[in-house]
């Protein structure tokens, strides 16, 4: 179960989509697939042309046997963009139908729409971080001094020098989720060379759940190596015309914001990005 690439949770995304995903994910996990089916269902009615619904469709499915069913939501899910492989074959869900036709052709076509949506992503997002550096203030003024979930604190003002890929996020939110092993990839690659990463959480609680629990959970199942602090909803609102979660800023060594991405990105897109900033940011480094 879980996301997909081109997801953006919006706030002006209907509420029953994000409500019914959460449902559904619950039901999922405990074992009740035509529960969980109903709720994927009326997510996908209130968002027909996002995929994630429907890939979550086909693992209950799979999950149910019924493997003709849930080839057909896979494929469908492919149709609306959904293009994960490697969460794919990574998802216990989906084992069921691993030695069907449909499963490998929906893999082969995953290929596809990744490497041609990475390539024209990949020129677009360079060619906005240029204008991004010719802003000679930036493209809009930020600040934020948090407490860490470690402790201690996390201000922008203590990173000069340094790209800074702030993730604007939530544990809610299925896209910000599978976005986190890139980050922890790019901290792992890049952490070394200039780039920092940090984590902005904004959560959506829910029955009395403390948002700081959740995140410290997710941060230890996660293995998340870089840091994270409970976003103030001020912050938000620094940010013109926010549209919503998971959102990425990349920040340059003298605290301007030179580029915004929304949604969930493939890999190699966010790569580039990181690897143009840190070049623009130390014109000598080679990567």
């Amino acid at each position: 179960m879980m996301a997909s690439l081109a997801l953006i949770v919006t706030l002006a995304a209907p509420a029953d989509l994000a409500r019914n995903l959460q449902e559904g994910l619950g039901l999922l996990k405990e074992g009740k697939y035509k529960e969980s089916i109903e709720a994927f269902q009326k997510a996908q009615e209130a968002a027909p042309k996002n995929p994630i619904p429907a890939y979550n469709i086909a693992c209950a499915y799979s999950r149910m046997g019924e493997k003709e069913k849930a080839v057909e939501w896979l494929s469908k899910s492919v149709d609306l963009g959904y293009s994960d492989r490697a969460h794919t074959e990574a998802d216990s869900d989906l084992d069921a139908i691993r030695d069907t036709e449909g499963y490998k052709k929906a893999l082969d076509r995953m290929d596809e729409i990744v490497q041609k949506r990475s390539a024209q992503a990949i020129e677009k997002a360079k060619e906005d971080l240029a204008k991004g550096f010719e802003e000679a203030e930036g493209l809009f003024p930020i600040d934020f001094s948090l407490a860490g979930i470690d402790g201690k604190p996390l201000a922008l003002k203590d990173l000069r020098g340094k790209i800074v890929l702030c993730d604007i996020w939530g544990t809610w939110c299925p896209p910000c989720r599978m976005y986190v092993p890139h980050l922890i990839k790019l901290h792992e690659t890049y952490g070394g060379k200039g780039l920092v990463v940090v984590g902005l959480n904004y959560e959506r609680p829910q029955g009395g759940e403390d948002p700081e629990t959740l995140i410290k959970t997710f941060i230890a199942e996660s293995k998340i190596p870089y840091r994270c602090a409970i976003g103030e909803p001020d912050l938000l609102k620094q940010i013109p015309g926010f549209r919503g979660f998971p959102t990425s800023l990349i920040i340059d060594g003298k605290g301007k914001v030179r580029l915004v991405e929304v949604g969930y990105k493939e890999y190699p897109v966010i790569e580039a990005i990181v690897q143009e900033a840190l070049k623009r940011n130390r014109p000598r480094e080679r990567f």
